[in-house]
């Protein structure tokens, strides 16, 4: 007997600056990022970091551990702001600013 559920196809991808890690993969219909996460983890490949719920995106946009995925979706997981944009924004006015 052959499992006919129906399945969609869905990357987890995580980027530091001179690395990128993708994994592809299939999954049930209705699975969520958690779902996603959990199969990724079992690659021999994946990266030693922690993952932080609240450092998730699906293609740019804010997401959760119980956002449902569609086909083709790309689950991100994002790294920590090093410095506060409107900082490094200040920054620069300023180093503009003395030339």
């Amino acid at each position: 007997m052959t499992d006919t559920s129906p399945t969609m196809e869905v990357e987890v991808m995580y980027a530091e600056l001179e690395k990128v890690w993708q994994f592809s993969m299939r999954l049930p219909v209705n699975s969520t990022v958690a779902d996603a996460l959990v199969i990724a983890r079992q690659n021999v490949n994946w990266p030693n970091i922690e993952v932080k719920p609240d450092l998730l995106s699906v293609y740019g946009q804010a997401a959760t551990l119980q956002t449902k995925l569609h086909e083709f979706d790309r689950v991100e997981i994002l790294r920590p702001l090093l410095i506060d944009p409107m900082d490094a924004r200040r920054g620069r006015v300023v180093k503009k600013a003395k030339r």
